[in-house]
């Protein structure tokens, strides 16, 4: 004997149903569990974002001084200028690249960072399905753990 189940998304606007006041007070309740959401998350990106951007500065400075240390050991003080003056537009383009990996590297993976990003995620898809709401609740784990 096997159960059929359909699972699917939908957004509802109108309930057809007797109670639809109960359901045009929910969708008001998501949306503003949504609008919640997403202004903690720009709240904490505001506070946590310049201290993980001096994160990554530092280890872009870590990776200039681990290179000119290894340039350096080759030449003596006065061809370091003349040589930092010659960087062909390649190198630049290579070592912006590199800084650009790294910031978001940093940004896109921090932990705290993820856990908003994902929240919010599950904020706006508990519009389309009720168990992402559920998952909500999980929050209250982590603030208390």
């Amino acid at each position: 004997m096997t159960t059929k189940h359909n699972f699917f998304f939908q957004f509802i606007f109108t309930a057809t149903d007797s109670s639809s006041l109960d359901s045009k007070i929910l969708l008001i309740l998501e949306i503003s569990q949504v609008c919640c959401s997403v202004l903690v998350w720009f709240f904490f990106i505001s506070k946590q974002a310049p201290l993980v951007w001096k994160k990554a500065e530092d280890r872009i400075l870590e990776y200039d001084t681990d290179d000119n240390d290894v340039n350096d050991s080759h030449n003596d003080m006065s061809n370091r200028h003349e040589k930092k003056q010659n960087i062909s537009l390649n190198k630049k383009f290579i070592h912006m690249i590199r800084n650009f990996t790294i910031y978001m590297t940093y940004l896109l993976f921090d932990p705290l960072i993820l856990y908003y990003l994902f929240y919010t995620s599950f904020a706006i898809l508990g519009m389309f399905n009720p168990v992402f709401i559920a998952i909500l609740l999980l929050d209250v784990f982590f603030r208390f753990y």
